[in-house]
């Protein structure tokens, strides 16, 4: 076999190789467009240079996961909108979502020129892209954003949190547009503004330089919070500063945003911290008594909130203000009826229970039952006491009983004569006609009651004895118990004393005659 044949067989299988790699990527694929399915880091930046190479519009759907770029993911393609999106999310469900990490962005240079920098993303000029239900976290450094807008940015149901730079750098003549969106927890800027940038119902809070800078830039802001930006500590930088402002219904902790007085110098009151409330990307709740709340202009809300919820809530006829729709509603917990089982043990019986809790405008973020299921419930009824909490700190509460029962003994009775037996606790009811009866006890105190007739005794035989009371504590095995009544003894003729009456004469008696032959 020949070197060259070699060569070209290796070159062959090369080039399989590739076509195998990029048929996962080409799902709905046009002449100059494709739908690219990414599940991975490496297929990601794979797909970011086929999109750049078409002249279409491209849209790169990634699978939940995280996705650590080594490189700047540089967007070029000025044909159509260049659309990055992960998985939407389930309303009421904590949906598995899709995070982009800068963490492992290394400068690149190309022919002695920086190409890129720490950047995460960036769109070069001319060029559109959305980002829809991503969070992008740890991009940037220092002066380097994390995202770098030099055309068109959409961001759209997505997380903007974490990054190292300024978060979103939007350079002179470019535009970015953010809708229900959060913007949060970045170490320099929430966004530098040097161009037009438009946010519809955002959240920008906790950027530690502060919330939106930027250099003379164009900035409209519609239903938004910029609040609680800026050091925890020391002079506080204004929340939007060097940009020309239009303000609708939009509230800022400081009256640098403009609007409406009644929105400015107002501190909102969300959650601690960003969490999952729904849906696939993370956000910062309202609280109970925000200002935010039902606070929005509704003729420009959308649809639904970042989360994917409805808006206005179901509670509500107004829109809140910011990237969150608050919902005073409590969570709904269906719990089992009684549940009845017996003892296994002295200790009584281990029972497992299936409760759940659903909410029409929030995540359940907990929900406990005291005593848990799985636990050892004693002889008895215990109550199980439920409680859920949703996403806006909403309450509910609901409880259902578990009743142990001890093994059951026959107690039998038989009566005889004029009287009547009943028990304590209720089962036995015997006499007057009803001669034999039993029924079955718990392994609980148990006494019988006995009510003769007029002129009538009581005599206990069998597990009882005398003419006291009959009783079992507890009722640990079957039992016959007789009950027999008899009349008491009837003179019928009056006892006769006679003799005389004489000191040291003897008298005699008779007893007289009596029914019933008494001794």
């Amino acid at each position: 076999m020949s070197h060259a044949w070699l060569e070209r067989l290796r070159r062959y299988a090369a080039v399989l190789a590739l076509a195998a790699t990029a048929s996962f990527l080409m799902l709905a694929a046009g002449a100059n467009a494709a739908t690219i399915v990414v599940k991975n880091t490496t297929e990601l930046e794979t797909a970011v240079t086929t999109a750049n190479g078409n002249t279409e519009a491209n849209t790169i759907e990634l699978t939940a996961g995280s996705y650590l770029p080594s490189k700047t993911l540089i967007f070029t393609n000025t044909h159509g909108t260049q659309t990055l999106a992960g998985p939407a999310g389930k309303i009421g469900e904590a949906t598995p979502g899709v995070t982009i990490n800068g963490g492992n962005v290394k400068e690149v240079e190309e022919a002695k020129v920086i190409v890129s920098e720490k950047e995460l993303i960036t769109v070069k000029t001319g060029v559109t892209v959305t980002l829809k239900h991503v969070i992008v976290t740890s991009g940037g450094e220092g002066a380097n954003a994390g995202i770098e807008d030099a055309g068109t940015l959409n961001v759209e149901n997505a997380t903007i949190s974490g990054n190292l730079g300024t978060q979103i750098q939007v350079a002179s003549g470019a535009i970015a547009n953010l809708t229900n969106s959060t913007l949060s927890d970045g170490h320099a800027f929430g966004l530098g503004n040097g161009g037009t940038a438009s946010f519809v119902n955002v959240t920008v809070a906790h950027n530690a330089s502060g919330g939106i800078g930027g250099n003379a830039g164009t900035l409209s802001l519609t239903n938004t919070i910029v609040a609680l930006n800026g050091p925890k500590t020391g002079t506080q930088p204004p929340q939007c500063s060097n940009n020309t402002i239009t303000n609708d219904h939009s509230l800022a902790s400081d009256a640098s945003c403009g609007g409406e007085p009644a929105f400015q110098n107002k501190t909102p009151l969300l959650q601690t911290s960003l969490s999952n409330d729904g849906g696939s990307t993370t956000l910062y709740s309202e609280q109970a008594g925000s200002p935010t709340i039902d606070a929005g202009d509704l003729a420009k809300c959308p649809a639904t909130d970042q989360r994917g919820y409805p808006r206005p809530d179901v509670a509500s006829t107004a829109c809140d203000i910011g990237a969150d729709e608050y919902s005073p509603t409590p969570p709904t917990i269906t719990v089992p009826a009684e549940i009845v089982t017996p003892a296994t043990s002295s200790s009584g019986a281990v029972v497992t229970y299936s409760v759940e809790a659903t909410d029409p405008d929030a995540l359940v973020k907990s929900l406990s039952c005291l005593p848990a299921s799985g636990s050892t419930f004693k002889a008895g009824t215990t109550t199980v006491n439920c409680t859920a909490v949703d996403g806006h700190e909403n309450k509910a509460t609901a409880s259902f009983s578990v009743k142990v029962t001890t093994p059951k003994h026959t107690l039998t009775v038989t009566v005889t004569g004029e009287g009547t037996v009943t028990s304590t606790p209720a089962g036995i009811e015997c006499g007057q006609g009803h001669t034999a009866c039993s029924a079955e006890f718990e392994e609980v105190a148990v006494t019988l009651t006995s009510a003769p007739a007029t002129g009538y005794s009581v005599a206990w035989g069998g597990a009882c004895s005398g003419t006291g009371s009959c009783s079992f504590n507890p009722m640990s095995a079957a039992e016959a118990v007789t009950a027999t009544f008899s009349a008491g003894p009837v003179n019928t003729g009056l006892p006769v004393i006679s003799g005389q009456q004489y000191v040291g004469q003897t008298l005699k008696t008779t007893n007289g005659t009596w029914t019933g032959s008494p001794t």
